[in-house]
């Protein structure tokens, strides 16, 4: 957990240079505890030191920003209880223009070298971003590559496109299929001011080979993200910091070519955008975003997503009860494919609860208390969802009408999860950070709090049960 008075200092630091003046002002004092109740109870457990070049994404969520279409949630406890109904508020589009196709563009062949190698400590410890994507194949991500395994992570392959040494985003999608953007030249890979060529690299076949495409980075935008309903339909977002000009490039062919991009704008909220890029390990995704608490101001208990990159936004009231009070501020991890199916993980300061909806949230139905233990949520399906807190990984499979509760000898306090299934897993612990009691089980021989880069990849096959370690 990164200390207090600094995360103050730096938040403070960013909303006065950054700050629009149309967007209120705020105690940074009082977001930083909000900060650092969201870091523990979602159970990131990043550090700011772990990478120089990214600030912790769910740190600077001053807007929960998450992606979730095939994306993660469970629980603890059991039983199934019944529905409390919320009157919603009504949906409200943006207004997007018509966009044009871009050129096609040409077939860049991959690295055929299928020599797969364990994992080495570099790796790990550069590690942005990993999917375990099914029974045996996943991804991870680094600063300066894209690897894939074919046994749960043993070995590596290296199957980025050729030429890249570098990338501003990746997203992994499944096990066939991820994407890439480079760096705007002249950025040095800052976010900040993106303006210029940026090219957007995708691979159908594991890595094997490779598409690119080319667009032009519009100017003034604080930052992008990637989202997807499909391997073959996606988005790219650049927005601002006050969210009130998006642009959203859209392939509808696997990253051959991008539409000249959608203007719209995202929700007005409270508080600057630091982040609309929402967590990669979720695969495909849809946008979510969420007010944080306004000195002087009733919490505003209404959660907006998007299904097409933020071009158009669906608002909805949070469900409100005695468990989820109205002046509690709320978060959320959302599933949803635009059939009317939404899954809702909603955390209420530190309390993580599942709720569904049969009818695109006009009414929702509790399902569960996760209970104060923060995790890590994932929401595979409309009924599949795993939840991964410390020493416990509760699942269920019938959207929570059973559940199953795995208790490990030892508790894994990760700062990334994924899960493939119930049973199937992975996680990256961060052993600078890592409570005592597992020091001797998972990281090397260091002292609590000592900041020394260490990071640990272990992976499970028993639900959590067991963990094996395999590189760092």
């Amino acid at each position: 957990m990164p200390d207090v008075d600094t995360f103050e200092q730096r938040l403070g630091d960013a909303l006065r240079s950054d700050a629009d003046t149309s967007v209120p002002r705020f105690d940074p004092a009082a977001i930083a505890r909000v900060a650092v109740l969201a870091d523990r109870t979602r159970g990131s457990g990043r550090v700011a030191a772990r990478r120089n070049r990214r600030v912790p994404r769910r740190m600077w969520l001053l807007v929960a920003a998450t992606l979730t279409v095939a994306g993660g949630l469970i629980a603890a406890g059991s039983g199934l209880l019944r529905p409390t109904a919320v009157n919603p508020s009504d949906a409200v589009p943006s207004q997007p223009v018509i966009a044009q196709v871009s050129p096609s563009t040409e077939s860049v062949p991959a690295p055929t070298d299928d020599a797969a190698a364990p994992a080495t400590a570099g790796m790990i410890n550069d590690a942005d971003a990993i999917l375990l994507a099914s029974a045996t194949v996943g991804w991870m991500s680094t600063s300066t590559a894209i690897y894939r395994t074919r046994d749960m992570g043993s070995t590596w392959t290296a199957v980025g496109p050729a030429g890249w040494s570098s990338f501003a985003h990746v997203q992994f999608v499944n096990a066939e299929t991820a994407y890439a953007t480079s760096k705007v030249p002249g950025s040095d890979g800052a976010p900040l001011s993106i303006a210029g060529p940026m090219t957007i690299a995708a691979t159908h076949d594991g890595g094997t080979s490779w598409v690119e495409a080319t667009i032009d980075a519009p100017s003034g935008m604080a930052n992008m993200g990637l989202s997807f309903r499909t391997p073959e339909n996606g988005f790219v977002t650049f927005f601002t910091q006050d969210g009130t000009d998006v642009r959203v490039f859209e392939t509808t062919d696997g990253g051959r070519t991008w539409a000249s991009p959608v203007r719209s704008s995202a929700p007005r909220m409270l508080y600057l955008l630091k982040d609309l890029s929402g967590d990669p390990a979720t695969g495909a995704h849809a946008l979510v975003l969420t007010n944080s608490i306004s000195p002087g101001r009733p919490f505003d208990n209404n959660v907006y997503y998007s299904l097409d990159g933020g071009a158009t936004w669906t608002k909805r009231a949070f469900p409100i009860s005695g468990r989820a009070p109205a002046r509690k501020m709320k978060g959320a991890s959302l599933w949803a494919d635009g059939s009317g199916r939404i899954v809702l993980a909603m955390d209420v300061e530190g309390d993580e609860q599942v709720y569904t909806s049969d009818d695109d949230g006009q009414s929702w139905q509790f399902v569960r208390d996760l209970g104060p233990d923060g995790g890590h949520v994932q929401l595979l399906s409309a009924t599949e969802w795993i939840f991964a807190s410390g020493s416990a990984v509760l699942s269920t499979e019938d959207g929570g009408a059973t559940w199953r509760t795995t208790e490990g000898g030892l508790r894994v306090y990760a700062y990334e999860v994924s899960f493939a299934s119930p049973d199937r897993g992975w996680a990256l612990l961060d052993c600078s950070s890592y409570p005592a009691e597992g020091l001797g089980a998972y990281c090397p021989d260091t002292k609590p709090g000592v900041i020394d880069g260490t990071h640990v990849f272990l992976t499970t096959t028993d639900g959590g049960r067991t963990w094996a370690r395999i590189a760092g």
